[in-house]
C-alpha cells in the first residue's frame, strides 16, 4: 500500500518551511530540525538529496544554507515524493519485479488497481508544491453528500447487471364485498 516514508514527509516539512521565509533567506538545517522536532542527522541527509535531485541550492559558510532552487509552483509533487520511495505503487503487485503474490498473472483487481495506480500517478504529477501545501482539509459534507456514502454502495448502485430485487410475497386476492359476520377478535360470533 501507498505510504510515504519519513523521509519523504520530512522533505515536505523542509519545502514547505523554506517557503515562509524570505526569497533571499538560506536556512540551516538545524533552524528547522529545532522548529519541527525533527532528528537533525536524518534531515541532514534528506536535505543533501534534496540538493542532488535539484529541489533545494546551499550556500556553504558562515551565512550559508540552504534556499529552494525554483519557486514551489514549478516544482510538483512527484518530483518530491520520488527521491525517496522505491515503490510508488498503490499494492506490492503493480511491481513485477518485487511482487510477491501467487496470484499475480490471474488476479481479477490487478487491472483496475493498475489503472487507480496510474491516475493518482498522474495526480501526484500534476499537483505542484505550491498548491500542496496550501491545501487545507475539507469543510464538513452535509449528510446528504454522496462522498459520505460507503464506495461499495456506490459500486452496486453502478454495476451494469444489478441483482434482480428480491420476490415480494404474494398479497391474498381482494374479496368481491363486504365481509361477512363480525370484525375478528371481537368475541362475537
Amino acid at each position: 500500500m501507498l505510504k510515504v516514508s519519513r523521509k519523504t514527509e520530512y522533505a515536505l516539512i523542509v519545502l514547505q518551511h523554506i517557503s515562509q521565509c524570505a526569497a533571499d533567506q538560506r536556512v540551516q538545517v538545524t533552524e528547522i530540525a529545532e522548529e519541527h522536532d525533527l532528528p537533525r542527522e536524518l534531515l541532514a541527509k534528506v536535505m543533501q538529496r534534496m540538493k542532488r535531485v535539484g529541489l533545494l541550492t546551499s550556500t556553504k559558510g558562515v551565512a550559508g544554507g540552504y534556499q529552494l532552487s525554483r519557486p514551489l509552483g514549478e516544482t510538483r509533487f512527484i518530483d518530491v515524493v520520488r527521491p525517496f520511495e522505491d515503490n510508488l505503487a498503490l499494492v506490492e503487485c503493480m511491481d513485477d519485479k518485487a511482487s510477491r503474490c501467487q496470484r499475480h498473472d490471474c488476479c481479477s483487481l490487478r487491472n483496475p488497481m493498475m489503472v487507480l495506480n496510474g491516475w493518482l500517478m498522474r495526480q501526484f504529477s500534476q499537483l505542484t508544491m505550491d498548491e500542496f501545501i496550501r491545501m487545507r482539509p475539507p469543510a464538513p459534507c452535509p449528510d446528504d453528500d454522496v462522498s459520505r456514502v460507503p464506495i461499495a454502495s456506490l459500486m452496486m448502485s453502478r454495476s451494469p447487471n444489478p441483482a434482480p430485487p428480491p420476490p415480494v410475497a404474494a398479497s391474498p386476492a381482494p374479496s368481491a364485498g363486504p365481509a361477512e359476520g363480525p370484525p375478528l377478535g371481537t368475541g362475537t360470533t
